[in-house]
């Protein structure tokens, strides 16, 4: 039997919306009352044993339906109540009780409705003598529409929907081949479609594409594609999906055996569950083939065509028809995401934002440079550092990671560090140990012409180890090619870029330059990150370890104990070296509160957890 919605006194309202407002009775002793056709004939009764129903008749003027005193349906030739048998494909009707008339109801459904909604069920031609129009404007000619209309927002898709869905009216077994296409991945300029095309007697019938938006993924677009699909196949028919999408599969055929807590950790649940509920209401048979991408099918080939030419077309599902009591919203949007996943990323997001806006953060990153974050995040994981082995421990990587965030914050214990920390045991007017002509602090640290180290850089064993990274990723042939372009383009770096990127800031025209070369952001970022990791282990080995070896012996010479903080020589403590207590920054009112991560994630599908 099919659960319909009371819809009297409701515009625009739909019977197939779910959730359901009227469901079956768990208890069958609250006598719910059905309605159901019988050779064109409208029936109505009422539930009084597991296989009998008392039969009302119909006041067509006022909805009233009362017992029927006897007729040629009744089960019994007695005198009792009209008694008939179970009516076949019945539909449960809304009704309200009349208290001062006994065993009589009020329908809550047009009598003219039930009489199509019936037929439709029994597949009967529409008989009816009344003159209801009124009430038939609400409904389309078929529950494909309904569907569509329910399910889905934009105007012409539903048109084009309702109009293939008719031209399937007659089909007892229907094939599609449907594809997804996603291409700018990440980008502001991100393109999302999905496609199909129905195949009959080996010609095609009709095919339908259309484009996307929000939590952009390979398999969300096949999932619509599905969806679009078989939203117009006919009632009790066989449908054969062929997709190359073997993830979108795996999670139809699973998702029904999933626990409720579990459907809710399911990413395009919307979707998904839009195909459960319109294969249950059409009772179709669906069976999914796996077949392998570009492999010569011709109709894959194109479908994968249309997804990537598509009908600019947008299409969205209404929220009122996801199957929720509580629906997320973000800013008109439904999160159709793992919901304990998004406030993850929400969270990260708003600590990244402020984490980037920090002072010392900024006085590291050259001017006119901008930071790609997505590859910062990347290189400054400490769980990627297990890429480089070559025979370091875990304890070397930690003290060459606390150097790179010591370096990244502005934390290092520089002289002009120690002059702040320590008035009264420095000299107040120190310089750097190299030079001897300016202070030193982080900036010169790693510029100071008269450290001759700094101009060592190990740019041939970079280059080498990153050829026998492009070597295990390509062939001979191509790997060539590819060092001649990366081997300026790392060589040519210039002296800030270098510091910035072995603090793990990843500069974004060093980004696109790379990914113009390798066509991939992880080998991107990898190279990327390799480079870092080389540029900070220089400066660590190289520069930082011999200059704390310098100042120590200095303050040997000096007699200058900084741990048990005493001297020889103390000096009155000087203002103007002295950390002026720091305050909170005013907040900026042009700042909003959700940082713009989370629009993007949404929209284009940029994670700044990892590069794609």
């Amino acid at each position: 039997m099919l659960c319909i919605n009371p819809i009297s006194n409701m515009s625009n309202s739909n019977p197939f919306v779910f959730p359901l407002l009227y469901k079956i009775p768990s208890d069958m002793r609250k006598k719910p009352i059905i309605g159901s056709v019988i050779n064109s004939d409208l029936i109505v009764a009422k539930h009084i044993s597991p296989t009998l129903y008392r039969h009302y008749n119909i006041n067509i003027n006022n909805h009233l339906i009362s017992p029927c005193g006897g007729c040629h349906r009744s089960t019994y030739t007695t005198n009792a109540s009209c008694t008939i048998t179970l009516p076949q494909n019945s539909i449960y009707l809304i009704s309200r009780k009349i208290p001062s008339l006994p065993s009589t109801y009020q329908l809550k459904i047009a009598i003219s409705d039930i009489k199509y909604l019936s037929q439709s069920l029994n597949n009967t031609p529409t008989s009816i003598n009344e003159d209801h129009t009124s009430y038939n404007t609400r409904f389309s000619t078929t529950i494909n529409d309904q569907l569509i209309q329910s399910i889905f927002i934009n105007p012409t898709l539903q048109n084009t929907l309702s109009h293939y869905a008719n031209n399937n009216a007659d089909l007892k077994s229907v094939t599609f081949y449907t594809d997804g296409s996603i291409s700018h991945f990440g980008k502001q300029n991100i393109k999302l479609s999905c496609a199909w095309i129905q195949i009959q007697n080996n010609h095609i019938k009709q095919s339908f594409s259309c484009s996307l938006k929000s939590f952009p993924s390979s398999t969300r677009t096949e999932l619509m594609a599905i969806l679009t699909a078989l939203i117009t196949c006919p009632k009790n028919s066989s449908v054969s999906v062929y997709t190359d999408s073997q993830s979108a599969i795996q999670i139809l055929n699973t998702f029904i055996s999933l626990t409720t807590q579990s459907k809710f950790k399911v990413k395009n649940y919307s979707i998904i569950s839009s195909i459960q509920h319109i294969t249950k209401i059409l009772s179709l048979k669906v069976s999914y083939h796996k077949i392998k991408a570009h492999s010569g099918n011709h109709y894959n080939e194109m479908a994968d065509n249309l997804a990537k030419n598509p009908s600019p077309e947008m299409i969205s599902i209404n929220i009122s028809s996801i199957n929720l009591l509580f629906p997320i919203i973000y800013k008109q949007i439904y999160i159709d995401y793992p919901l304990q996943s998004f406030i993850k990323i929400s969270s990260h997001s708003q600590i990244a934002t402020n984490w980037q806006k920090q002072p010392a953060l900024r006085k590291l990153i050259p001017q006119n440079t901008n930071i790609n974050w997505s590859y910062t995040e990347f290189c400054l994981d400490f769980s990627h550092y297990s890429m480089f082995t070559n025979g370091n421990s875990h304890f070397y990587h930690g003290t060459l990671y606390s150097f790179k965030l010591e370096l990244l914050h502005n934390s290092l214990p520089t002289i002009q560090t120690l002059i702040r920390n320590y008035p009264t045991l420095m000299p107040p007017h120190l310089k750097c140990l190299y030079c001897n002509e300016l202070p030193e602090n982080i900036a010169h640290l790693f510029s100071c012409h008269s450290n001759m180290a700094l101009n060592s850089i190990p740019w041939t064993t970079i280059i080498q180890s990153i050829s026998t990274i492009i070597e295990k990723w390509f062939s001979l042939p191509k790997s060539k090619p590819i060092m001649e372009e990366l081997q300026p383009l790392i060589s040519n770096l210039n002296h800030n870029s270098t510091v910035t990127l072995a603090a793990g800031l990843i500069p974004s025209n060093l980004v696109n330059s790379t990914y113009s070369i390798l066509k991939s952001h992880t080998k991107t970022s990898i190279i990327l990150n390799h480079i870092s990791y080389n540029l900070i282990t220089f400066y660590y080995t190289r520069i930082w370890i011999p200059r704390c070896e310098l100042v120590s012996t200095w303050l040997k010479q000096h007699k200058i104990n900084l741990k048990k903080k005493t001297a020889i020589q103390t000096y009155p403590i000087n203002q103007s070296t002295q950390a002026t207590p720091s305050t909170l920054p005013t907040p900026d009112p042009s700042i909003q509160y959700h940082p713009p991560h989370i629009d993007n994630f949404i929209h284009n599908g940029s994670n700044f957890l990892l590069p794609r």
